[in-house]
């Protein structure tokens, strides 16, 4: 539904079948199959409920970075500003006050119209003036509960889908208006894109262990992707593009944590481009 295709996969008549992906033109244009019972393919479903569990995460960070004075969720601890009573606070950046704000609001109207089923006619409230970063992903994480809980019912529903996609998974919501860039709403992949959850990814020493793709890949293209939280999962993610292999540390069908605990010293493999899922 949403375009999704095989990349290096071509149907006959396309003018680059049978041609080697890196001359191809085309990067792909045989569909990916849709999740059984949803409208969107595993990927997509798998990357849209791991943002919406990232959200409170995400909102607690914006919301310590645009006031560190008053939280202990800067997880970066930066130091603004300077120990002298008389100093004036930092200046804070305009997108922090504007992104904690829509994408708090975006979840109250999610949860609003999945609990009551009512679209909303006005923007649903948002982070309430001076209200800190433990309170900011108390409330988000409730709103976020609200759409997981019922998650399988959208994804289910055209429209619905459609647009809570466009909202977490895509780079900009793009509205009737011609709008500029910096004029276009936050959304939760922009979001994780300015402000990373996560330490810094590394490249394993062990090859991905897919053997459903085409052939089986093999590559040494396995990044590993840290927890955000002290509770959050270690993510194993394949980044070749005709392979969509990925596992985390919960998954019990082989030691991933154990497999993929070396380093490489430099990276054996690099994808055309980064994950849109990773910030």
């Amino acid at each position: 539904m949403r375009g999704c295709v095989k990349r290096g996969e071509h149907f006959a008549g396309c003018s680059n079948y049978g041609r080697a992906p890196v001359d191809a033109e085309c990067r792909g244009c045989v569909p990916v199959e849709a999740r059984e019972g949803a409208l969107i393919c595993d990927r997509d479903y798998r990357r849209l409920r791991r943002l919406l569990d990232d959200a409170p995460d995400l909102i607690g960070l914006i919301r310590s970075k645009a006031d560190p004075s008053k939280s202990g969720w800067n997880m970066d601890r930066e130091i603004v500003g300077g120990s002298r009573a008389d100093l004036a606070p930092a200046p804070v950046d305009a997108d922090l006050v504007d992104a904690g704000e829509q994408l708090t609001s975006r979840l109250a109207e999610w949860s609003r119209f999945l609990r009551h089923g009512v679209a909303p006619l006005h923007r649903a409230p948002g982070l309430a003036p001076g209200a800190g970063a433990d309170v900011a992903h108390a409330l988000a994480r409730e709103y976020a509960v609200d759409i997981l809980d019922r998650l399988d019912d959208v994804v289910n529903d055209r429209d619905n889908v459609l647009a809570l996609c466009s909202w977490t998974l895509d780079q900009w919501i793009h509205d009737e208006l011609d709008r500029s860039e910096e004029d276009r709403s936050w959304t939760l992949t922009r979001a994780l894109n300015r402000w990373s959850l996560v330490e810094r990814a590394w490249w394993a020493a062990q090859p991905c262990p897919n053997e459903d793709g085409m052939g089986g890949c093999g590559l040494k293209s396995v990044r590993v992707f840290p927890p955000r939280t002290p509770a959050g999962r270690t993510r194993f993610v394949c980044q070749s593009p005709a392979c969509d292999w990925e596992r985390d540390d919960t998954d019990d069908d082989a030691p991933w944590a154990l497999m993929f605990s070396h380093r490489m010293g430099q990276p054996g493999f690099v994808p055309e481009e980064p994950l849109e899922d990773v910030a």
